[in-house]
Parts: structure tokens; sequence; C-alpha cells
């Protein structure tokens, strides 16, 4: 609502959590990461996200708030009940501070068959 901007099907959504501020030391970074719930996850999904990213190294808040045995529940959801790729390590500061919050989103994925991820090559063209 902030940003004055809606979520359709299709969209890749791309959530800046501030964490990129603290890198490079990896002992900031990567503990207690800020990073979206299975019901955030449930909220995108819905409204039609085809992929979903974040700043961060998991997407998802860590250690998860979820009371249940899975470790990463939503990776979990996102991958196996609704079938959306996420992607993680996003460099969305530029974006940020030019206040883009809408634009073209491409990227290009190093073809390894069998794999289950796989380095991108991501870019954005903001409409305005």
């Amino acid at each position: 609502k902030a940003q004055n901007v809606s979520i359709s099907k299709g969209d890749t959504v791309m959530i800046r959590t501030g964490r990129q501020n603290v890198w490079p030391d990896c002992a900031k970074y990567e503990a207690w990461e800020p990073g979206i719930t299975v019901d955030a996850a449930e909220y995108l999904a819905g409204e039609g996200a085809m992929i979903i990213g974040a700043d961060n190294i998991a997407l998802e808040q860590l250690p998860s708030p979820e009371n249940d045995q899975n470790y990463f529940p939503v990776h979990s959801y996102l991958f196996s009940e609704v079938g959306v790729p996420i992607i993680e390590v996003l460099n969305l500061n530029e974006l940020s501070r030019d206040k883009v919050y809408e634009c073209g989103f491409f990227l290009n994925v190093l073809g390894l068959q069998g794999a289950t991820a796989a380095p991108i090559t991501p870019f954005a063209i903001p409409f305005k």
C-alpha cells in the first residue's frame, strides 16, 4: 500500500529485508535472518506471484516461527504445494534507493540438468 503497487498473476515479487546492508559480514548476514513466514508466502502465492525473491539467504525468517518439525516451512509450501520458485540473495539496494517499486524483471538461468538450484543473472528495467 505504501508503495502504491499491487500483485497480479504472473508477477515476480522481490522483498528487500535490508540484509544486504551487513554483507560481507557472514556472522551478521546469516544470524537470526529476517524474511517471510508461511502466512506471507500464502498471501503472495494467493495473489498470483509466479516467483518470490529476497535479499536474504533463505527468503524465509530463520529460525522459523512455525511450531512444526520443518526447518524450512516456506520453502516446503512454495515448492511442494503451489510450485512457486524462489530467488535468494538478490541485491535490491539500488532499486530501493531509487524507489523503483515496479520493473520488468529478467533472468538467465544456468542450464543444469537434474539440479535443485542454479546460479542466475537477474536484471531489472524500471517501468518509469
